[in-house]
């Protein structure tokens, strides 16, 4: 009788086992399909807010992004106050994501720890949902943020590609008012800004480092009066083409003029919105 149940119990634990490993196979097998669909699909377009940005900033932009694109989910990129991101919504089998990136602390100017919660929502994407190409559409401090990641991990083997990039009333040469000795500013002769703020002399010091062959570049900024949006300078915008123009396989410069060429109202322009989905989706 002892026998028996030593023999029942081997049994047993061996059909445990047994399911085990089926239930490991096929949760890997699954997991395997979503990347490979994700990965065999179209390129993500990642919206990047500016400083002190609503949850919702992004969204006239997103939304003609949905219309033009045809996809109606939306992956939302939460980057907490420690640069952890969850990913929300959205669907992995979609052919052109759309991720809404939402940063909790909207207050920070420091560029290059922005530049390291891109690249989070980069890994998360890439990892998640097998992603490996991206468009970026950029407002305000976002497009500093796009810049100090692609010049601090644009080489690394685990960067994804960009392919696009739509820089929306950037500051890529110092904000009004945020920088000591600040000095008018405008583009010269040879195209290199007069004034320089410090970051951007930084990256003009190391823009060896930038990894941009084959991207396409859409620059929109507004002009309200005096060269400005009302709140970047112009000079400031315009700076991008002289930092990385001859690293891009195209440079487009456009310039906004009316009540909706704001700082703000740039996001809601309909000529910028018109602009954003053509350059990306034709």
């Amino acid at each position: 009788m002892r026998r028996w149940t030593l023999l029942i119990a081997a049994v047993s634990l061996l059909a445990v086992g047994v399911a085990a490993v089926g239930q490991t196979t096929i949760s890997h097998s699954t997991h395997t399909q979503i990347v490979s669909v994700a990965a065999q699909s179209g390129v993500a377009t990642v919206y990047i807010p500016g400083h002190h940005a609503s949850p919702h900033a992004m969204n006239a932009l997103i939304s003609g992004g949905q219309r033009a694109s045809g996809e109606r989910s939306v992956t939302t990129a939460t980057v907490n106050r420690k640069g952890r991101v969850s990913l929300s919504g959205g669907d992995p089998y979609t052919k052109h994501p759309l991720v809404r990136v939402v940063f909790q602390n909207t207050r920070t100017r420091d560029y290059r720890t922005l530049g390291r919660w891109v690249e989070h929502v980069f890994w998360a994407l890439q990892y998640q949902y097998g992603v490996k190409k991206v468009n970026v559409v950029a407002h305000s401090l976002g497009n500093a943020a796009i810049m100090a990641n692609n010049l601090e991990y644009g080489h690394s083997h685990r960067q994804l590609k960009l392919q696009n990039y739509v820089a929306i009333a950037g500051n890529f040469d110092g904000i009004p008012g945020q920088h000591r000795h600040q000095h008018p500013n405008w583009i010269t002769m040879s195209g290199r800004p007069h004034w320089q703020a410090p970051w951007y002399r930084y990256a003009l010091a190391h823009r060896g480092q930038f990894n941009l062959s084959g991207v396409r570049v859409l620059n929109i900024f507004g002009d309200v009066r005096h060269h400005s949006d009302g709140k970047i300078l112009n000079a400031s915008s315009q700076s991008l083409h002289y930092l990385i123009g001859d690293k891009v396989s195209s440079f487009k410069t456009l310039q906004i003029r009316g009540l909706e060429a704001t700082h703000r109202g740039l996001k809601h322009n309909t000529q910028v919105r018109q602009n954003v989905d053509t350059f990306l989706w034709g």
